[in-house]
């Protein structure tokens, strides 16, 4: 069935690797420009949509909960920045969770998540994935940067476990296009399955 909406908590990593200048002039701005990506492409849908936005590092914290004012989260983007060692993406699907517990009924359940890897800080993505699916939530990963195995391991365990898709960006233009793409994405209607991991480019 067709939901009456959707809401979707974008998860940034802003750990110390996001200084790296790989992406011009920085992974932070690359990372802040795919969230601004994110946010319009997911405002302008015909679907009504919700975006809240979480930070992370050792920590997470949202800057923005649960909205449909373009404004306010254009405004929260601009506040995106490097703010510490460590990654817990576990401890964002986490908040996330949290979040979205406070969508409408009837709405459909997101997290998208902007990461350069580097896992290495709190309960590992897999579980808080587990998580994830058992409150019906999808996460798709939208990934830049050098990752280890370790961190393709846990993206790809999380989105098969949720039935999210993970896209992995090798230079700007391919991140800000791969960013409209999840933005415009509503799971179930579009993607086709194959071993659990939806497939949608």
């Amino acid at each position: 069935m067709e939901p009456l909406g959707e809401a979707v908590a974008i998860t940034v990593d802003v750990s110390l690797s996001l200084r790296e200048k790989d992406f011009k002039p920085s992974r932070i701005h690359a990372a802040r420009q795919a969230s601004l990506k994110l946010v319009k492409t997911l405002l302008e849908r015909d679907i009504h949509t919700l975006v809240g936005i979480i930070l992370f590092y050792r920590y997470a914290f949202p800057i923005l909960d649960l909205t449909d004012n373009n404004g306010l989260a254009e405004e929260a983007v601009e506040d995106i920045k490097v703010l510490g060692e460590a990654t817990s993406p576990g401890l964002a699907v986490g908040e996330a969770v949290d979040m979205l517990r406070h969508a409408p009924t009837g709405y459909g359940r997101r997290i998208v998540m902007v990461t350069d890897g580097t896992f290495n800080e709190g309960v590992e993505l897999d579980v808080a994935a587990g998580l994830a699916a058992r409150s019906g939530i999808v996460i798709d990963v939208l990934s830049f940067g050098n990752l280890s195995s370790y961190d393709r391991e846990m993206i790809e365990v999380a989105c098969k476990k949720t039935g999210g898709v993970w896209l992995h960006a090798s230079n700007m233009e391919q991140l800000l296009g791969y960013a409209a793409e999840l933005g415009y994405r509503v799971p179930g209607n579009d993607e086709k399955k194959r071993g659990g991991v939806a497939v949608w480019r």
